[in-house]
């Protein structure tokens, strides 16, 4: 049987790499959306394929 110390470190290992998931994904989403509202400043009909090349992973 996994003693309590052992069961308390997975756990903190679990929820952090969890906690820090969420935080890149946050992150990203935000940058991502940066990137999109400067773009539609300067360029309104370049917008779309761009975002959809770089999210595809195509470029």
């Amino acid at each position: 049987m996994i003693s309590i110390l052992t069961q308390e470190r997975v756990l903190g290992a679990a929820l952090g790499t969890v906690l820090a998931s969420v935080v890149v994904f946050e992150q990203r989403k935000s940058i991502y959306k940066s990137i999109s509202e400067n773009q539609s400043k300067f360029s309104p009909q370049s917008q779309l394929p761009g975002l959809l090349l770089y999210a595809s992973g195509s470029w």
